[in-house]
């Protein structure tokens, strides 16, 4: 109804759609600042005084208001623009990347140009969007009620949410369960949807503040997790959004209880059923990672075979560090293919995640443009309600409740 409101009658629609903003933003402000106050977080503070700042413009400047709305929703086409061409690059300049990017970047500088000569075509665009997500609901409540080669039709037309809402998404899921915790509320942590056993388990992990609302994804089996992202940060490139692309394996539950309890990252874990071919499958996938690799080693560890003194407060602020320092992580870089290079916003964990999984027939959607992994999150939640899927159970874990941690040596 919205959508179609903003195709319909643009020009009334906006008014009552950048009031609303208005509101919102000024209801958002209050719980930034009452945090910023009370655990001194400077952030929060300053997300108080931009919502506040937007609030009041899109209230008592509606026209100020409508024009910077049709700025940030540029700039956000435009960033997924960046995004496709700067995996193009990486990709020897593929189509699939190149021609996305181009059209993005397209509609970003016209949003940008045309809006403000009239603001109902920022209408008209959001209009779009809106009817595009609609569509996609009302998909969804007909292919997951039939066989499965309907819901795997509707998956491979999935389209989240806007990256950001979808990507701190899962913070505020933890947070709130923390808080019932520590009222002293019962919290259930271990759900399950049948008695078939999890051989094969996914975990998204999240944060409450800072960089760690962004997250990462990961999957294991037979308790040993593997990993894909940027970990060698000399090399870094971009501010950090590309870097080679780094592997490397680790015991799951020690790997878990490192992240909740040192790395202040708790996780949602999801076990699934695969059948005996796609075990099979999953061991050549394996046998695949390790012939596109070699080892690596992070300076850390370099340092100690080296025989030179190696301590955690000289090296401790590289997290490849850390992770080998305290749970022995064995790290592989991509030699060659697709995984050569780590890109935040393109060829990035989730993606990796789910590219591989996809060898097994998983058919979970691939996103391309910015991807973060509470966009599986949501994938997985639904999947999990699906009982027809194989993702049969959903975990939690901590370290605010203990209950919630693996039993493993210190």
């Amino acid at each position: 109804m919205a959508g179609l409101c903003c195709l319909l009658i643009p020009a009334r629609f906006a008014d009552g759609f950048i009031l609303a903003a208005g509101i919102l933003s000024l209801l958002s402000s209050l719980p930034f600042l009452l945090h910023g106050l009370q655990w001194h977080r400077g952030l929060d503070l300053l997300a108080a005084m931009l919502t506040l700042a937007l609030g009041l413009l899109c209230i008592f400047m509606r026209s100020r208001g409508a024009e910077l709305i049709g700025i940030f929703y540029s700039v956000y086409l435009l960033a997924i623009g960046l995004v496709f061409l700067i995996q193009a690059a990486l990709d020897h300049f593929a189509l699939s990347r190149l021609l996305p990017g181009v059209a993005y970047a397209a509609a970003g500088i016209l949003l940008l140009v045309f809006h403000r000569q009239d603001p109902r075509f920022v209408m008209l665009v959001i209009g779009a969007y809106l009817l595009l997500q609609a569509w996609q609901n009302g998909e969804e409540l007909f292919c997951f009620s039939n066989p499965w080669d309907a819901r795997y039709w509707s998956m491979r037309h999935w389209m989240a949410l806007p990256a950001f809402v979808i990507g701190i998404f899962p913070s505020f899921v933890i947070g709130r369960i923390q808080d019932q915790a520590m009222k002293h509320h019962p919290a259930e942590f271990d759900a399950r949807k049948n008695d078939q056993t999890a051989n094969l388990r996914i975990w998204i992990h999240t944060g409450t503040y800072g960089a760690r609302l962004y997250g990462h994804m990961t999957f294991s089996r037979n308790n040993v997790m593997y990993s894909y992202g940027d970990y060698d940060l000399p090399a870094e490139k971009l501010f950090g959004t590309i870097g080679p692309g780094i592997f490397f394996t680790v015991n799951a539950e020690v790997y878990a209880n490192n992240c909740c309890i040192v790395e202040h990252s708790p996780l949602f874990e999801y076990g699934l059923h695969l059948t005996e071919e796609q075990l099979d499958r999953f061991d050549g996938m394996a046998r695949g990672i390790f012939r596109q690799t070699i080892p690596w080693t992070c300076p850390m560890e370099a340092a100690h075979d080296a025989g030179r003194p190696a301590t955690l407060q000289e090296y401790g602020k590289m997290y490849a560090n850390r992770l080998w320092y305290r749970t022995g992580a064995m790290f592989r870089k991509y030699t060659r293919g697709p995984w050569k290079w780590y890109a935040l916003l393109g060829n990035n964990c989730s993606n990796f995640a789910a590219a591989k999984l996809n060898e097994l027939g998983l058919h979970l959607p691939v996103s391309h443009g910015i991807v973060s992994p509470g966009e599986f999150y949501e994938v997985l939640e639904t999947l999990f309600e699906d009982p027809d899927s194989c993702v049969i159970t959903r975990r939690y874990h901590t370290a605010d409740i203990p209950a919630s941690l693996f039993d493993v040596p210190d």
